[in-house]
């Protein structure tokens, strides 16, 4: 299966009013909620993973794989919507 992936009000709280932990690569903390059941529903060897977050621009896979694992979080295979939108030839918005 192909799973989009947001990551704040998915991975993280979307509250504005508060703060939302750093941890020591500089990103944000994710909520051990949202590890749990990402953990519960994903298959890394299986699944395929495209990061649509807006934040999706600050790293390069290779990082953004780290930066999971380091929240205890195993993606086999993540993309970036860019990526799959240069393979397609087509632009998609976050909303389409």
């Amino acid at each position: 299966m192909i799973f989009f992936l947001d990551i704040d009000g998915v991975m993280v709280h979307a509250n504005p009013h508060r703060h939302v932990e750093q941890a020591a690569d500089g990103f944000y903390v994710f909520s051990s909620a949202a590890v749990e059941t990402f953990n519960n529903i994903f298959v890394a060897e299986e699944d395929q993973v495209i990061l649509s977050s807006s934040h999706r621009f600050r790293y390069i896979i290779v990082e953004w794989k780290k930066i999971f694992l380091d929240r205890d979080i195993l993606i086999g295979s993540l993309a970036l919507l860019d990526d799959v939108q240069q393979h397609l030839n087509y632009r998609f918005t976050r909303k389409d």
